[in-house]
């Protein structure tokens, strides 16, 4: 009916006026003419009126076509007040495809879900709980008529739902096997009155697995209870505007293809997010790696699967980036220290999910055991994400200080208004208390880790042996950390990983020495043979970088220039991570074609204005500081760059990954 009305209507006029133009008009080449700007007009505006963008696609009319087959029979399909809503897209023009932004996709989506009218509990499973958790908070919901929330691997007697069976119900899960299968056991037996059902990707590509799972589902609801079965693109965890993951532990599966499991996952998570931003992307890879280059073919053909989603305009002059990486280019970048506050967090006590587990640090008392970290819901966080150590216990002392004033003008309170006063604001100052026990509690511990593990002297060696080139002083400074008692094996053991990393083909190469005194130190067989499962995973053999510029006599002559000249600000964060390299490189339409090759359209030196990369094996949030300056930066020129990753490494996560991976 849409094609109809948009394509072949706009035609038939077309010859109805051409006709009667045609029996009033005598000349030949008028008639051409007249031809021609009819043809033209009408041509374009049906093209546009089909490839008008969809945010998501109802599935509502083929579940209705295989439950009217498959339970009631054609005679007795569903009247049209009990029937499935398809809820197509509103309208193109949204600002987060405009913007760029993770945050407000996501927060799209949540919004249209939680827009079923009415009171209501909201069924997730274990990642779509993360996701809406991170962007959403339970006030928010609450606002939206959310009256529980539970999961649907959860058994009914511990979701606490029984009595609540007057409310409608919505389902915001994963298109999986499983959750499918937990959808139809719900749907037997319906606690609720009506379900209305949101899957967070689109629903298994393989034409005849959609019929089934679609098939299964309507023969399991035997009571009409659903009203509305809908794909909403939002499968990934937008942890800034700029910043996203997909949480996956381990991306060595990308190695065995796309129909890995954790092939299939990353395959499903980038597609989520091009179809929330409606983007059509030329993709680039890393030629060195068999998983970037898998990951782009099963992109590519999940993108010609589905061309009806994908049939977007172009927004740009020039496509969309989509640049795929590999960690192992640029192992250095996670094994450092970190000493900005969200870095520094995440690297000294681990951020999950916008969440900091507090119950084990020493000395922490406080009636909850963990914190949450979220820059859109708190302030302080969001200005000082990128702070340095030193301004984090300046802007933490000074908001202190203005809450002992607060509190002090509450206790000066003498007349019955200033009591009014203070009971009103009581609410805002326990809020604001609560905030700032928190990131005080988070400061006192970052402070007792540097002063008991003698953080700043390891930085300035982690520092040193990333960025200049002198062996001897590297050579000393790695045999002092391990006579040192008071640096741990963890530590030390980063120190040589990096030591061994640069000085890798150096014929002086003092590993042996190193070892022998690692193992006095108690270092384990298995923590040594990570020295080993390092260079297998990130050594010079696995980078198409020169990353230490050392590898001949002209990149270390250069790398010799460089150092007295570098402005360096602060010796503990003078490291530049390869990605601001390769961005630098994008940006300006000089990355090199044999290094990433494209696997969908022709290598131009267009400069793109916006690239997504997504870092196969885990970006950093040193990495995410790189991508908000440089977008900061390169604001008024219009460009755009958003940073994604298989997960978000500390140290610990990354020694992890090289673990399994190698």
């Amino acid at each position: 009916t849409n094609e109809f009305t948009v394509f072949c209507l706009p035609n038939c006029l077309f010859l109805f006026v051409y006709f009667i133009l045609y029996l009033n008009v005598s000349s030949f080449y008028l008639n051409v003419v007249i031809f021609y700007c009819f043809f033209f007009f009408f041509f374009f505006q049906a093209e546009d009126g089909i490839r008008d963008a969809q945010e998501s696609r109802g599935l509502g009319d083929v579940y209705k076509r295989q439950y009217q087959r498959r339970v009631r029979g054609a005679q007795q399909a569903c009247d049209p007040g009990r029937g499935f809503s398809t809820m197509m897209s509103a309208g193109p023009n949204q600002s987060h495809t405009d913007s760029l932004s993770l945050t407000a996709a996501v927060r799209f989506y949540v919004n249209k879900i939680l827009a079923v009218p009415g009171y209501k509990t909201l069924l997730l499973d274990h990642e779509t709980s993360a996701i809406l958790g991170m962007n959403f908070s339970q006030t928010e919901a609450l606002e939206n008529e959310v009256y529980n929330m539970g999961r649907l691997d959860q058994p009914r007697e511990n979701r606490g739902d029984s009595s609540l069976d007057h409310l409608k119900c919505v389902v915001f899960v994963r298109p999986t096997e499983e959750n499918v299968r937990m959808l139809c056991r719900e749907l037997r037996e319906p606690t609720f009155p009506e379900y209305h059902i949101f899957f967070s990707n689109i629903v298994q590509p393989k034409d005849h697995e959609r019929k089934r799972w679609l098939e299964d589902l309507a023969a399991a609801d035997v009571r009409c209870s659903v009203r509305a079965m809908q794909e909403y693109y939002c499968d990934f965890y937008a942890v800034q505007d700029e910043l996203f993951t997909l949480n996956l532990r381990s991306a060595c599966g990308l190695s065995r293809g796309p129909d890995d499991p954790v092939g299939e996952r990353a395959v499903a998570g980038l597609c989520s997010l091009l179809l929330a931003f409606k983007r059509h992307p030329v993709i680039r890879h890393c030629a060195k790696s068999k998983g970037c280059r898998r990951l782009a073919q099963g992109v590519v053909e999940r993108m010609e699967k589905e061309r009806e989603l994908f049939s977007f305009r172009q927004k740009t002059s020039v496509p969309t980036l989509l640049l795929l990486l590999d960690r192992r280019e640029d192992p250095v970048t996670p094994l450092l220290k970190q000493w900005t506050y969200q870095a520094m967090a995440h690297e000294l006590i681990g951020i999950e999910n916008h969440r900091v587990v507090m119950k084990t640090l020493p000395g922490y008392v406080a009636d909850e055991d963990e914190v949450v970290l979220n820059p859109s819901q708190d302030q302080f966080y969001a200005a000082n994400l990128y702070s340095n150590f030193g301004e984090i216990g300046e802007n933490v002392k000074a908001i202190v200080d203005e809450l002992q004033g607060v509190q002090g003008s509450a206790r000066a309170a003498e007349s019955i208004e200033d009591l009014q006063n203070v009971v009103q604001n009581m609410p805002e100052i326990r809020k604001r208390s609560g905030m700032v026990s928190k990131h005080v509690s988070l400061v006192y511990e970052f402070k007792r880790q540097c002063e008991t593990r003698l953080l700043l002297e390891t930085s300035q060696t982690e520092q040193d042996l990333a960025c200049t080139q002198d062996h001897s002083g590297a050579r000393e400074a790695v045999i002092n950390m391990l006579h040192n008692p008071r640096i741990s094996k963890g530590d030390a053991l980063r120190v040589m990983l990096l030591y061994h990393l640069r000085y890798e083909r150096s014929a002086s190469n003092s590993m042996n020495e190193f070892l022998e005194l690692f193992m006095e130190k108690g270092g384990s067989r298995e923590e040594v043979h990570m020295l080993k499962k390092m260079i297998d995973y990130g050594g010079c053999d696995r980078r198409s970088f020169d990353l230490f510029e050392n590898e001949n006599t002209m990149a270390r002559m250069r790398s010799f220039i460089k150092q007295p000249l570098k402005d360096v600000t602060n010796v503990y964060t003078q490291h530049t991570p390869l990605l601001q390299k390769v961005l630098e490189l994008t940006l300006s339409g000089k990355l090199d074609p044999e290094l990433f090759p494209s696997i969908n359209s022709r290598v131009t030196t267009e400069a793109p204005t916006e690239v997504i990369v997504f870092m196969v094996g885990g970006a950093t949030y040193e990495e995410s500081m790189c991508v908000s300056l440089l977008n900061k930066q390169l604001a008024p020129r219009g460009v755009r760059v958003i940073l994604g990753g298989t997960n978000i490494h500390n140290s610990a996560s990354f020694l992890e990954e090289v673990r399994v991976d190698c």
